[in-house]
């Protein structure tokens, strides 16, 4: 189900936007690397907005999709994929590592002549700004005209830092990584009923982190600065997060860390601990509940009920 969007311009004037899944691989990036602060820069503490420095960068490992830098020099490494055939995170979060090997211990000179000013004087670089450019002096400034000699200096250091001690930000865009998980569920009824959930929870704005053991699922709190988590789903057969397995339920926190929406996440583990058949994730933690295959599809509508009445809960005591 596409997901909607409403956008209201000062005169009150407004437009419906419909989510829309990128055709491929190739016009991902190109909407990406013309305008790559759709990145979520600000999760990782990064400034923007964003220099692009490299597009399909050839690397002993490959070829980088894209290399950013943000205007207080961390690296991000990014990686498009949206095909069935590039649908396994394990795979891409590998691509990525071995990228991230090929840069680090160069110097900030070496990323300079081999990254940068190579895609400044090749045919991917379509930014007037960026084109022809000799040095990432030049093109920061270019990009930050207001940038300072002293943070200038500061762009040089941090990023010759995190090319000594390989501390690079990395991010996979793509379409959905739901159908590797669901693909391994051999029930027909099971996997259709995730994949209804997942459904579910993405209409409700709920956000998912995905791993190489399945994914959390996370609902924005206010004044706190991550999401929290709220469920778990591993695939069959699988352990995930702290030995959680198949679905659950619950919260990753103590609710009374989180005062103003309390109320609503104490309601929220009292429902799922009140569904029928759910057990105890873990003897010791007393936040959690696993749903086993048949107790998910049994209580699925249940299920979907909770989770909005939660999201409800939290926007009305916010």
């Amino acid at each position: 189900m596409a997901r909607k969007m409403m956008v209201r311009r000062e005169n009150e004037s407004g437009h419906v936007l419909t989510e829309v899944l990128a055709e491929n691989e190739a016009q991902l990036q190109e909407i990406v690397k013309e305008n790559p602060d759709l990145l979520p820069v600000d999760e990782f503490g990064m400034t923007g907005p964003l220099m692009v420095v490299g597009r399909e960068t050839t690397l002993p490992s490959g070829y980088v999709d894209l290399v950013c830098l943000s205007r207080g020099g961390d690296l991000l490494l990014v990686e498009f994929k949206t095909g069935p055939q590039n649908s396994d995170f394990r795979h891409v979060l590998a691509q990525l590592l071995d990228y991230g090997s090929d840069l680090w211990r160069m110097s900030y000179e070496e990323f300079e002549s081999t990254v940068a000013n190579r895609f400044f004087s090749s045919s991917y670089c379509q930014d007037d700004r960026l084109q022809k450019k000799a040095s990432l002096d030049e093109a920061a400034h270019a990009i930050w005209p207001d940038l300072s000699e002293e943070e200038t200096a500061l762009f040089r250091e941090r990023l010759a830092q995190q090319l000594s001690s390989g501390g690079f930000h990395y991010v996979v865009v793509a379409q959905r990584f739901t159908t590797t998980i669901l693909e391994q569920i051999e029930d027909d009824t099971y996997r259709e009923t995730l994949r209804e959930l997942l459904e579910v929870c993405s209409g409700l704005g709920l956000r998912f982190s995905w791993g190489t053991a399945g994914t959390s699922i996370r609902v924005p709190v206010p004044n706190r600065k991550n999401p929290l988590s709220i469920a778990w789903l591993s695939p069959p057969d699988v352990s995930g997060w702290m030995g959680l397995l198949d679905l659950t339920l619950g919260l990753s926190d103590n609710a009374g860390e989180m005062p103003l929406v309390a109320s609503a996440l104490e309601d929220y583990v009292e429902k799922v601990a009140a569904l029928p058949g759910v057990k105890p994730a873990k003897p010791d933690w007393h936040h959690g509940y696993h749903l086993t295959p048949e107790v998910t599809v049994r209580n699925y509508h249940r299920i979907a009920d909770i989770l909005a009445e939660l999201v409800q809960r939290i926007s009305e005591e916010a």
